[in-house]
Protein backbone atom coordinates (compact mmCIF):
# COMPACT_ATOMS: atom_id res chain seq x y z
CA UNK A 1 0.00 0.00 0.00
CA UNK A 2 2.79 2.29 0.83
CA UNK A 3 4.72 2.08 -2.66
CA UNK A 4 1.58 2.26 -4.10
CA UNK A 5 0.74 5.61 -2.24
CA UNK A 6 4.23 6.74 -3.25
CA UNK A 7 4.25 5.99 -6.77
CA UNK A 8 0.93 7.85 -7.32
CA UNK A 9 2.28 10.75 -5.18
CA UNK A 10 5.36 11.36 -7.39
CA UNK A 11 3.66 10.57 -10.68
CA UNK A 12 1.05 13.39 -9.89
CA UNK A 13 3.81 15.57 -8.57
CA UNK A 14 6.00 15.52 -11.59
CA UNK A 15 2.85 15.07 -13.93
CA UNK A 16 3.51 12.37 -15.60
CA UNK A 17 0.87 9.13 -15.90
CA UNK A 18 1.14 6.37 -13.13
CA UNK A 19 3.18 3.77 -13.62
CA UNK A 20 2.19 0.04 -13.00
CA UNK A 21 4.48 -1.76 -10.19
CA UNK A 22 5.26 -5.16 -11.00
CA UNK A 23 4.94 -8.17 -8.89
CA UNK A 24 9.16 -8.52 -9.64
CA UNK A 25 9.30 -4.78 -8.38
CA UNK A 26 7.29 -5.75 -4.83
CA UNK A 27 8.98 -8.86 -4.00
CA UNK A 28 12.52 -6.84 -4.51
CA UNK A 29 10.93 -4.36 -2.42
CA UNK A 30 9.99 -7.27 0.49
CA UNK A 31 13.58 -8.55 -0.18
CA UNK A 32 15.47 -5.56 1.22
CA UNK A 33 15.92 -4.64 4.60
CA UNK A 34 15.09 -1.14 5.40
CA UNK A 35 16.63 0.05 8.52
CA UNK A 36 16.05 3.79 8.53
CA UNK A 37 12.19 4.50 7.90
CA UNK A 38 9.04 5.16 5.45
CA UNK A 39 11.10 8.19 4.28
CA UNK A 40 14.05 5.88 2.87
CA UNK A 41 11.34 3.69 0.92
CA UNK A 42 9.97 6.85 -0.38
CA UNK A 43 13.24 7.73 -1.21
CA UNK A 44 13.88 4.69 -3.14
CA UNK A 45 10.17 4.71 -5.02
CA UNK A 46 10.76 9.08 -5.60
CA UNK A 47 14.12 8.13 -7.82
CA UNK A 48 12.75 5.07 -9.63
CA UNK A 49 9.42 7.10 -10.93
CA UNK A 50 12.47 9.89 -12.06
CA UNK A 51 14.61 7.04 -13.75
CA UNK A 52 11.22 4.54 -14.81
CA UNK A 53 11.15 5.48 -18.75
CA UNK A 54 7.76 3.26 -19.61
CA UNK A 55 4.38 2.65 -18.01
CA UNK A 56 5.85 0.16 -15.13
CA UNK A 57 7.97 1.33 -12.35
CA UNK A 58 11.38 0.34 -12.77
CA UNK A 59 13.76 0.46 -9.26
CA UNK A 60 17.06 1.52 -8.86
CA UNK A 61 19.70 -0.48 -7.90
CA UNK A 62 19.28 -1.05 -4.26
CA UNK A 63 22.64 -1.60 -3.34
CA UNK A 64 23.54 -3.00 -0.28
CA UNK A 65 19.97 -3.15 1.55
CA UNK A 66 20.01 -6.93 1.07
CA UNK A 67 17.88 -8.56 3.72
CA UNK A 68 20.27 -10.65 6.19
CA UNK A 69 19.62 -14.20 6.50
CA UNK A 70 17.92 -15.23 9.66
CA UNK A 71 20.19 -17.35 11.79
CA UNK A 72 18.94 -19.63 14.15
CA UNK A 73 19.81 -18.95 17.87
CA UNK A 74 22.33 -21.06 19.96
CA UNK A 75 18.67 -21.84 21.76
CA UNK A 76 17.24 -23.50 18.25
CA UNK A 77 15.22 -20.45 17.66
CA UNK A 78 15.43 -17.28 16.06
CA UNK A 79 13.07 -13.83 15.19
CA UNK A 80 12.14 -13.81 18.99
CA UNK A 81 13.68 -10.66 20.07
CA UNK A 82 12.12 -7.73 20.75
CA UNK A 83 12.45 -4.26 18.16
CA UNK A 84 14.81 -3.08 20.67
CA UNK A 85 17.25 -6.32 20.67
CA UNK A 86 17.16 -6.24 16.65
CA UNK A 87 17.69 -2.68 16.39
CA UNK A 88 20.92 -2.26 19.21
CA UNK A 89 22.04 -5.79 17.37
CA UNK A 90 21.83 -4.05 13.59
CA UNK A 91 23.49 -0.66 14.80
CA UNK A 92 26.23 -2.70 16.58
CA UNK A 93 26.97 -5.04 13.53
CA UNK A 94 27.02 -1.85 11.41
CA UNK A 95 29.14 -0.01 13.48
CA UNK A 96 31.64 -2.72 13.34
CA UNK A 97 31.48 -2.67 9.74
CA UNK A 98 32.55 0.72 10.35
CA UNK A 99 35.19 0.48 12.29
CA UNK A 100 32.77 2.45 14.96
CA UNK A 101 32.94 5.53 12.57
CA UNK A 102 29.84 7.07 13.26
CA UNK A 103 29.56 10.36 10.95
CA UNK A 104 30.70 11.10 7.20
CA UNK A 105 31.25 9.25 4.30
CA UNK A 106 31.23 5.50 4.41
CA UNK A 107 29.72 6.05 8.41
CA UNK A 108 27.37 3.97 9.97
CA UNK A 109 25.09 6.62 10.38
CA UNK A 110 25.13 7.04 6.49
CA UNK A 111 24.77 3.23 5.97
CA UNK A 112 21.82 3.43 8.68
CA UNK A 113 20.01 6.25 6.69
CA UNK A 114 19.96 8.43 9.57
CA UNK A 115 21.23 11.68 11.28
CA UNK A 116 24.72 11.03 13.00
CA UNK A 117 23.24 12.49 16.42
CA UNK A 118 19.84 10.31 15.70
CA UNK A 119 22.65 7.51 15.86
CA UNK A 120 24.53 8.81 18.96
CA UNK A 121 21.08 9.16 20.58
CA UNK A 122 19.76 5.76 19.93
CA UNK A 123 23.73 4.35 21.21
CA UNK A 124 22.86 6.28 23.89
CA UNK A 125 19.49 5.01 24.70
CA UNK A 126 20.78 1.08 24.04
CA UNK A 127 23.99 1.67 25.51
CA UNK A 128 25.90 1.14 23.06
CA UNK A 129 29.54 2.14 23.66
CA UNK A 130 32.27 1.73 21.64
CA UNK A 131 34.51 -1.32 23.19
CA UNK A 132 37.49 -0.29 25.30
CA UNK A 133 35.89 3.38 25.83
CA UNK A 134 34.83 4.96 28.78
CA UNK A 135 31.01 5.09 29.75
CA UNK A 136 30.05 8.51 29.54
CA UNK A 137 28.95 8.38 33.53
CA UNK A 138 31.95 6.94 34.87
CA UNK A 139 34.67 9.07 36.89
CA UNK A 140 37.90 10.27 34.62
CA UNK A 141 41.06 8.11 35.25
CA UNK A 142 43.63 9.12 37.58
CA UNK A 143 45.75 11.31 35.29
CA UNK A 144 43.61 12.00 32.95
Amino acid sequence: MLVRHFVDKHCRRLGRPVLEISVGALDELKGHHWPGNVRELESVIERAVLSSPGPTLRLADLGDRAAPRESPSPEGHSGNKTLEQNERDHIVATLERTAWRIAGEGGAAALLAINPSTLRSRMQKLGIARPGSRPADAPPRPGA
